[in-house]
C-alpha cells in the first residue's frame, strides 16, 4: 500500500495548490463532512478507485447523522456486496477519532473474524502518513491489539461478535452483519441473536441525558424473524429507530420505501434518490449483468430478501407457499428449448388468459400482468398455470402481449375453449376495445371488493392445494426448489408478500383468474374422447 499512500498525498497537494488550500484546512473539511473523507482516504484502504455513487453519500450522511446525535439509532437494510462494511466499520471510526478520539466504541458483526478484519483496516489508515498529517492519533502502547486498541486520548474501540461478551462500556455501538445468511433455516440462531442484543449488546451503550449514546445495526435481511425485523417491529409506536431501506431494485410500493430526502435538526439528508420502478441501486457499480450474475444461483425468496430488504414468513402471509402443487416444467410454455411436451397434460375444458393493466396517464409504464390457466375436465376444482407474462408495459405493449399470448393458446389448445379476462379499470377498456374486433372469448371483468378482499375470496383454491405451478417441491415440501422456472418463483413471491405493500398485480391476476372460473363453472371443452395419457401421480408432488 506504500505507492497508493504516496499517490493520495501528490493528488491532495495537488487539489491543495489548485484550491489554494491550506492542509490544516483540507483536515478542517474532511473532519467535517464524512462523505468527502471516504472519498479522499478510500485509496488508501481499498484497491482501486471509488466509484461514487449517490447510495454511499446517502449511508454517509446518515452516518454523520448519527455521530452528531442527531440519529440515535439507526437500521440500515442493504444488500450485500455494496460497500458498507467498509464505510460504516473501516472509515466510520477513522473518521470519528480525526476530531473526538476520547469516543469509545464497540464494534460487532456475525463473525469474529470479520469484525476484527474491518478493525484493522481502521487501524491501518489511521497510522498512514496521509493520515497523521491531518490528525494525530497516538495509539497507546500498551493496549494495540487486532481487538481492542486504545488510543492516548481515552478513546478505544473493542471488537467481538455476535453471542460474544464483553466488560466494556462504549458510546458508540456498531453492529455490522448481525447474521450470516445461512441462518435463514435456523430459528435457535435468529432467537439467540436477538437474545443476545437485548440482553449483553444493547445493555453496554454509555446513554445518559448529558452525553447521549447512539447505536448502528446494518446488514441484509434474510428473515422476517431477523434482528432488524424484531428491532423494528418492537419499534413502531415508540419511532426510536430510524430505517434507511435501500433494496437493489426500486419499487415504488416497498413497504419500507425511503423517502428521497429528510429533515432532521434542521438539516437535510439525502435518502432514496430514485424514481423509476426497477432503478438498481447502484448501476454504474453494480449493473443488470452483474447483478444477475451474483443472484443467478438464489431462489427468488432468498433474493426478495436479502437483494429487496422484504422477507416473508417461511410459509408465506394470506397466500402460503406450501399450498401450491407443482408439474413438470417441460409440459409447459417453460419446456427446455421451448419444446412443449403437453401429452401429459389433462384434458382442459377452458383456457382463461386473465390480464392486470397497468394504471392509465402513469410518466412511466406500470407492471402489467397476464397468466394463462387451464382447467382440467376431470378434476374441474383445479388450475394449472401453463405461461405467464409480467412486464413493465403500455397501452400498445399490453395489447401486443395479449395478442401474443391469444395466439400461443390457440396454437396448442386450439380444441378448448379460450377466454381472455380483462378487468375493466385502468387501461382495460382501452385494451378490451382493441383487441375485441380480433380475438374471441373477450370478457369484461368488473372488480369488486379491495385487492385483499377479492385474494381472500379466492384463498380456497390454493389452501385446497387445487393449483398447478411448472416448477418442483422442495425436500421439506414447504416451497419450491432452485429449478423451479425463474418467473414461476416470482410469481410465487409475489403472492406470499403482496399484503405487505409490494407489487399486487400477479395477485390480482391470479384472484381474478379464480373468481372468474368459479363463477362460471365448467364449460364443454376438449376433443370428447381423452386419447392422452393422464398425469402421472408420481410426478405430482404432494
Amino acid at each position: 500500500m506504500g505507492l497508493e499512500h504516496a499517490r493520495a498525498e501528490v493528488r491532495a497537494a495537488l487539489e491543495r495548490r489548485r484550491t489554494g488550500e491550506m492542509l490544516s484546512e483540507e483536515a478542517d473539511r474532511l473532519g467535517g463532512d464524512f462523505f468527502q473523507f471516504v472519498l479522499a482516504a478510500w485509496p488508501l484502504v481499498v484497491p482501486g478507485p471509488l466509484v461514487n455513487t449517490w447510495h454511499i453519500q446517502t449511508l454517509c450522511e446518515h452516518l454523520q447523522a448519527v455521530y452528531a446525535r442527531e440519529i440515535l439509532r439507526l437500521a440500515v437494510t442493504i444488500p450485500p456486496g455494496y460497500l458498507k462494511s467498509s464505510i460504516l466499520s473501516v472509515f466510520g471510526p477513522a473518521w470519528l477519532w480525526a476530531t473526538r478520539p476520547e469516543l469509545r466504541l464497540l464494534t460487532a458483526s456475525h463473525g469474529y473474524g470479520l469484525a476484527s478484519r474491518d478493525a484493522r483496516r481502521s487501524r491501518m489508515l489511521m497510522q498512514t502518513s496521509w493520515y497523521r498529517h491531518r490528525w494525530l492519533v497516538d495509539f497507546a502502547r500498551d493496549e494495540n491489539a487486532t481487538t481492542r486498541y486504545s488510543n492516548t486520548a481515552g478513546g478505544y474501540r473493542v471488537v467481538t461478535s455476535v453471542g460474544g461478551g464483553t466488560g466494556d462500556r462504549g458510546s458508540v455501538l456498531q453492529l455490522d452483519d448481525p447474521h450470516n445468511a445461512q441462518e435463514l433455516h435456523s430459528d435457535t440462531m435468529l432467537q439467540s441473536a436477538k437474545d443476545w442484543h437485548a440482553e449483553t449488546w444493547a445493555s453496554r451503550l454509555d446513554d445518559s441525558i448529558e452525553q447521549r449514546g447512539v447505536m448502528v445495526v446494518i446488514g441484509q435481511r434474510i428473515s422476517e424473524k431477523d434482528l432488524i425485523g424484531h428491532l423494528l417491529a418492537s419499534d413502531e409506536e415508540a419511532g426510536r429507530w430510524t430505517h434507511l431501506c435501500l433494496p437493489a431494485e426500486f419499487k415504488p410500493k416497498h413497504p419500507y420505501r425511503y423517502p428521497a430526502e429528510v429533515r432532521i435538526n434542521g438539516r437535510t439528508l439525502q435518502g432514496d434518490i430514485r424514481e423509476q420502478e426497477g432503478e438498481l441501486l447502484a448501476p454504474t457499480y453494480m449493473n443488470d449483468e452483474l447483478l444477475a450474475a451474483r443472484t443467478a444461483e438464489l431462489t427468488a425468496q432468498v433474493y426478495a430478501a436479502q437483494y429487496q430488504q422484504v422477507p416473508a414468513p417461511a410459509e408465506g402471509n394470506l397466500l402460503k407457499r406450501a399450498n401450491w402443487r407443482y408439474y413438470p416444467p417441460d409440459w409447459s410454455f417453460y419446456a427446455p428449448r421451448g419444446v412443449m411436451d403437453k401429452t401429459h397434460l389433462p384434458v382442459f375444458t377452458q383456457i382463461v388468459t386473465s390480464w392486470d393493466t397497468s394504471v392509465k396517464d402513469r410518466a412511466h409504464s406500470d407492471y402489467v400482468s397476464g397468466q394463462v390457466w387451464g382447467v382440467p375436465r376431470d378434476r374441474p376444482a383445479d388450475r394449472w398455470l401453463l405461461r405467464l407474462y409480467h412486464e413493465q408495459a403500455g397501452l400498445n405493449e399490453t395489447i401486443e402481449a395479449m395478442l401474443t399470448l391469444h395466439a400461443w393458446v390457440e396454437e396448442h389448445f386450439m380444441e378448448v375453449p379460450a377466454y381472455v379476462v380483462i378487468e375493466t379499470t385502468a387501461n382495460g377498456p382501452d385494451a378490451i376495445a382493441e383487441i375485441k374486433g380480433r380475438v374471441q372469448g373477450v370478457v369484461e371483468w368488473g372488480a369488486v371488493g379491495s385487492k385483499r378482499q377479492r385474494a381472500e375470496a379466492a384463498q380456497p383454491a390454493l389452501d385446497g392445494r387445487n393449483c398447478y405451478l411448472p416448477g418442483h417441491v422442495n425436500e421439506e415440501g414447504t416451497s419450491y426448489d432452485g429449478r423451479t422456472p425463474g418467473d414461476v418463483q416470482k410469481f410465487i413471491e409475489e403472492l406470499a408478500v403482496f399484503d405487505q405493500g409490494t407489487n399486487d398485480d400477479q395477485v390480482d391476476g391470479w384472484s381474478q383468474m379464480v373468481n372468474y372460473t368459479r363463477k362460471h363453472g365448467q364449460r364443454s371443452g376438449g376433443s370428447g374422447v381423452d386419447k392422452r395419457p393422464k398425469p402421472r401421480p408420481a410426478a405430482l408432488p404432494r
